[in-house]
């Protein structure tokens, strides 16, 4: 009784570290908008990112004597050859290391750790914790609405930030709604929707739409076929109505969301432009006149830097997966890379699907939005803290009988 009770403490407090770490960027951000202080609020985010990895390192070291899982361990040795092969290639990479090391450290170990040991119980207390929440993310999403404004000028009144710290929690209050069919969660829905809609980005917004439709499929697994095959044509049929008129969609909403820079493009241009493509020319340019060479991790930032003339900043990369592996990795092994990804996703989608677990379920799309798709729009795989929730969750998807029903 003892080691059971033993066992259930252990698992509360892995969910509670583990949902921590998922709203951490949210959590930091709202300490930002209330109290402005920078200081403080990098105090804050890094008491939160030290105490999830002295959890993960007390786990790995005292809890499990070492004995960590396999994936974890070859992932962190391959990043710390990439490391030092990328330095010897371009020596001048080691402005990125300090911050990408300390990054490895805090949150891309302990973000492998908590998917890959994920099981059924952890997996159904994680969502237990994340409702609480729920609360906080309201607060967030409407100080948000009015604390962007303010601090932007007259027209740029959005925050990428803002959209992308709610993706998540929009995901989930969604997967509720479509799971418990009640108001309260559909309300949550429409007032996360609408906030990043009006003051987020459209990476954000399209993130949210290709969570919907593989949710709805895989939880109405177990409905008759024509009926749940006419759904899906509905909802398909319903998008590509949405799309057709999007122009015209987008204009009329700019009404009720002033100032709106999402709505703005969107009625304007869908094609996720502004001012990517020149950025992602550049690298073109090069990745064509060099396809197999092997520049190393970070080396686009310091050919950003030397092109155009700017002072190196760590967020100068290529805002797509594809161009930044490409050049990085070269043309061979980028399509090594990317395919290998694809193949885990696909897979992980396969296994998932095999199972009666809609919270794994929710929690793979949540990852593949977050940390795949999110990637050919913003941020950088290097230092997304999903990028890695996604590889261990492929991983720890494949390992069905952890989250099989009565295991």
């Amino acid at each position: 009784m003892k080691i059971y009770e033993k066992k259930v403490k252990e698992d509360i407090r892995f969910a509670e570290i583990f949902v921590l770490l998922l709203n951490a960027l949210l959590v930091v951000d709202l300490f930002r908008m209330f109290i402005g202080n920078e200081i403080i609020v990098s105090i804050v985010q890094y008491i939160i990112y030290i105490g999830c990895a002295v959890y993960t390192y007390w786990q790995i070291v005292v809890c499990k004597k070492f004995k960590i899982d396999k994936y974890l361990f070859c992932f962190v040795c391959f990043l710390i050859f990439t490391i030092l092969f990328s330095y010897l290639v371009c020596p001048d990479t080691q402005k990125s290391y300090s911050y990408y090391i300390l990054f490895v450290i805090t949150r891309s170990i302990p973000a492998l750790y908590f998917t890959l040991y994920l099981d059924r119980e952890k997996l159904k207390l994680t969502f237990y914790h994340l409702q609480k929440y729920r609360f906080i993310w309201l607060l967030y999403a409407v100080a948000g609405m009015f604390w962007i404004p303010k601090h932007t000028n007259s027209w740029n009144q959005y925050s990428i930030t803002y959209g992308y710290n709610l993706l998540i929690p929009t995901c989930i209050v969604i997967f509720y709604f479509i799971r418990d069919k009640k108001i309260n969660w559909l309300i949550y829905s429409i007032i996360f929707s609408v906030s990043i809609l009006w003051r987020g980005s459209r990476g954000a917004i399209l993130c949210t739409l290709l969570f919907i439709l593989p949710l709805y499929i895989m939880q109405h697994k177990a409905e008759r076929k024509i009926k749940k095959w006419f759904k899906i044509i509905l909802l398909v049929g319903l998008a590509i109505l949405v799309m057709w008129n999007f122009k015209n969609i987008a204009g009329v909403l700019g009404y009720f969301f002033p100032n709106s820079r999402t709505l703005t493009l969107l009625s304007s241009n869908s094609n996720f432009d502004s001012g990517r493509a020149y950025i992602q020319s550049l690298y073109w340019r090069e990745i064509m006149l060099h396809p197999f060479k092997f520049n190393g991790i970070f080396s686009d930032r310091i050919y950003y830097s030397r092109v155009t003339q700017e002072i190196y900043d760590m967020t100068n990369y290529p805002h797509n997966l594809v161009v930044e592996l490409f050049y990085q990795w070269s043309i061979p092994f980028g399509i090594i890379i990317f395919v290998t990804m694809s193949l885990g996703i696909i897979r992980s989608m396969l296994c998932i699907n095999k199972i009666k677990n809609n919270e794994l379920v929710c929690l793979v799309l949540i990852f593949f939005v977050s940390g795949f798709i999110k990637l050919f729009f913003s941020a950088s795989y290097l230092v997304s803290v999903e990028f890695y929730l996604l590889v261990g969750i492929i991983i720890c998807a494949g390992r069905i009988n952890r989250f099989k029903i009565g295991e």
